[in-house]
Parts: structure tokens; C-alpha cells; sequence
């Protein structure tokens, strides 16, 4: 007995587990369930609504598993966008006139926003006389990625691939990304 049109077969949710976990490799993901590797396999699954419907499932699942919202996704990015204003209460100036970071009281929300602390040491003079000097640099989130993503998703921005008032799933984005990216190598 087959399955219903709209019912998920075994082999077609192997290879959306499977297109999942592989980095969304469609021609992988189609090997692995076992079908025969011809021209479109791989893309003509991602043409099927069930399948589509069964990888945005999943896609949801662990969105919600780890409580990923539009809300947590927004305020992350907005810290990030901030991360220099955040920073930049914890600058002090010692009395020879040298910038340092003191994270004393620092929350784990403000920690956050550090990218990257490296810590140098070099002898500064000669002989007795000479110290050991720490110089620390504090790298923050870089504000420009989260800006411009907040940007998008405020409608501040239009491109191709945000598939703004089109309707696509996410699945119809991510291959219209990957036809333009394809086509545009073809081109080169």
C-alpha cells in the first residue's frame, strides 16, 4: 500500500534529517537515503510540499526547544549593536594616563558583548629599573552584522534574499540563494 500524496515517506524524512545535519547539502542528504543520484534528485525532494512541511517542522522544533524567539533573537542582536556603549562604562583611566578595563560588577549580560581579551607582557627599561608592563585590549561585538540584521528585519533594508511579501518558506529561500549564487558563478 502506498503512502498518501501528502504523507511523508520513510525515505523522504531520512533524507530531511539527513539535509538537516549536513549543512543543508541536498545531493548528500539524497545519497544517504538511498536514492539513485540522477540530475534534480536532491532538488526535486526540496520541490515536494510534504517534505518541505517536514523540514520546516523540524526547523521549528528546535527553535522551540531552545526557546529561540523573534523577541531573544532581537535583544541579542540589539546588546551586540550596543556592545560599545556597553564597554565603554567600564573604561578607566590610571593615573598615568593609561585606558584599562575594569569588569568589577560587570553582570553576565554586559560580559556578553566581549568578543575577545588578550593580555601582553613586556619588559619596559633595562637591568633593575626594568618592570613588567600588562597591557590588556578588550574586543567587543562587532555592531555592524546585528545593526544591519535588525535593519532587515524592520523593513529598513530589501534584498533578494529576505523574501519579503513573497510568501516562500524558509527551504524556497535558501535555494533561490543558492540559484543566484549558482547562477552568478556560471557567469564568472
Amino acid at each position: 500500500m502506498s503512502p498518501r500524496p501528502d504523507e511523508i515517506t520513510d525515505r523522504e524524512r531520512k533524507f530531511v534529517r539527513e539535509y538537516l545535519t549536513n549543512g543543508f547539502n541536498h545531493l548528500k542528504a539524497a545519497q544517504a537515503a538511498g536514492y539513485k543520484l540522477t540530475g534534480g534528485s536532491g532538488k526535486n525532494l526540496l520541490k515536494r510540499a510534504r517534505v518541505v512541511r517536514e523540514i520546516e517542522r523540524l526547523t521549528g522544533k528546535t527553535l522551540a526547544r531552545y526557546e529561540v524567539t523573534i523577541e531573544w533573537i532581537i535583544e541579542r542582536m540589539a546588546e551586540r549593536a550596543d556592545a560599545g556603549r556597553i564597554l565603554a562604562r567600564f573604561k578607566k583611566v590610571d593615573d598615568e594616563g593609561n585606558i584599562y578595563h575594569d569588569f568589577t560588577g560587570a553582570t553576565e549580560e554586559e560580559l556578553r558583548v566581549i568578543d575577545e581579551v588578550t593580555v601582553e607582557e613586556h619588559k619596559e627599561g633595562r637591568g633593575d629599573t626594568a618592570r613588567t608592563v600588562r597591557r590588556s585590549k578588550v574586543k567587543g561585538a562587532n555592531p555592524d552584522v546585528s545593526l544591519l540584521t535588525l535593519a532587515r528585519h524592520r523593513g529598513m533594508l530589501s534584498d533578494k534574499l529576505t523574501g519579503e511579501n513573497t510568501g516562500a518558506s524558509l527551504v524556497e529561500r535558501l535555494q533561490a540563494g543558492r540559484n543566484r549564487a549558482k547562477l552568478k558563478k556560471q557567469g564568472d
